[in-house]
């Protein structure tokens, strides 16, 4: 006996979101059910992709863009407020930002303030602004919840973030590179009434880094409860830098030698002051010394300023230095 049946129908109709699903059923050919889904646009097809990662993680129970320190042991090193060189007037705003948190909600509701905070690093790459919420973690001993943006995170995404944050209230909660939500599906609407929507967040501190903060939304950065206080982490300036290279060298390349040193740094970063050392002493090493000396500083100076200046620049672009060799005699 042949047994056909077909059918048409679509849902969301007249919206952006309308899908068009065409079924038959047969048995020619033993195939019992055949279902063709066609979409209206692109935004059709990316509203039930969302929908299925969504279900996906909900049954699966997939968290994988968020970390908590203490359950996966996220923060492995033993830093400290100390081990962090910043002007001292900066580092004391962030501490004094941060421990007025810690102080607890009851500090908050006697003063009829809401209990959270939301801190924005901001700067070039490489002058501390991980490693400032790594110390904050440490020092605060709260739940650390590390949320890293991706190309496919979505709103669900985020929404685990806060949900866990709340559900293991008082915690930070971080969100690396945060320029980065402007390049995603995600809705600049819902990640704002998440932060300051009609549910108050209660107990959370929200720390964000950025590389550029000229392409976050100023809906975001601009105004208090959202991110109440920006901070910007600046390239080091003479004292830092030559702080730096005496926690580095110990003074054994000579006071002298540091200054110049610490002068001739001026657009170097914390992350280029560092590789400044470690090149310097992988110089001596192969001399068959353990400590760098002036010329192996000033060598290495040398080079790290040449990648600094050309380092990311197309080969075109860098000029007509000779590299390699020539077959000329």
């Amino acid at each position: 006996m042949r047994r056909h049946s077909f059918g048409f129908f679509n849902i969301f109709q007249n919206s952006e979101k309308e899908i068009f699903f065409y079924f038959c059923e047969s048995d020619n050919y033993n195939l019992e059910k055949v279902t063709f889904i066609a979409f209206k646009n692109l935004k059709a097809l990316q509203h039930i992709l969302d929908d299925l990662k969504r279900y996906y993680m909900k049954s699966k129970n997939v968290e994988q863009k968020i970390f908590i320190h203490g359950k996966r042991e996220l923060i492995k090193e033993d830093i400290h407020w100390d081990d962090i060189i910043l002007p001292e007037t900066l580092k004391k705003d962030i501490q004094l930002s941060v421990n007025n948190f810690l102080r607890g909600k009851h500090i908050y509701h006697k003063m009829g303030i809401p209990y959270k905070r939301g801190l924005l690093f901001t700067g070039a790459p490489g002058n501390g602004k991980t490693m400032l919420c790594k110390i904050i973690s440490k020092e605060s001993c709260l739940p650390f919840i590390l949320f890293t943006f991706d190309d496919e995170s979505i709103d669900y995404d985020i929404e685990r973030a806060f949900e866990k944050a709340e559900e293991l209230s008082p915690a930070i909660l971080c969100f690396e590179d945060l320029e980065s939500i402007g390049k995603l599906r995600l809705t600049l609407s819902y990640f704002l009434n998440k932060i300051d929507g009609f549910e108050p967040l209660e107990g959370i501190l929200i720390l964000a880094t950025t590389n550029k903060p000229e392409e976050i939304d100023p809906a975001l950065c601009n105004r208090p409860s959202r991110f109440d206080r920006i901070f910007r982490i600046p390239n080091p300036e003479y004292q830092s830098r030559l702080l730096m290279l005496k926690k580095y060298l110990n003074d054994s390349a000579g006071e002298d030698t540091l200054q110049e040193i610490a002068s001739a740094t001026e657009d170097f970063s914390m992350a280029y002051l560092k590789e400044l050392y470690i090149y310097s002493a992988m110089i001596a090493l192969k001399k068959g010394n353990e400590v760098p000396s002036k010329s192996d500083l000033l060598q290495a100076l040398e080079t790290l300023k040449y990648q600094l200046k050309n380092g990311c620049k197309p080969f075109d672009k860098i000029g007509s230095q000779k590299v390699g060799f020539s077959m000329n005699r």
